[in-house]
């Protein structure tokens, strides 16, 4: 019986230890993203509409960030119904 409690406890001990490191893994994720939405905000809110055109497209791309390797193959106009192939 007692054998058994104590390779429970030998068990529990490697299970916290591990929760821990995983905490600690979380918690560094956590502060990574809390920078990069504290920087975005600092962004967004440093301009205005006198604020000049590469500024503004700066902080489009800051908010709007997406695929750089993704690219459309055509484009088809609602008003004429024409579409046009991108090579």
């Amino acid at each position: 019986m007692n054998h058994d409690k104590q390779n429970r406890l030998n068990d529990l001990r490697k299970e916290l230890s591990s929760l821990n490191a995983r905490r600690q893994d979380i918690m560094q994720e956590i502060a990574e993203i809390e920078k990069v939405i504290s920087k975005t905000k600092r962004n967004v809110s440093s301009f205005s509409n006198s604020s000049s055109v590469a500024d503004k497209i700066k902080c489009f791309r800051n908010l709007f960030q997406g695929r750089n390797d993704v690219y459309a193959r055509h484009f088809e106009s609602i008003k004429t119904g024409d579409i046009y192939r991108l090579r």
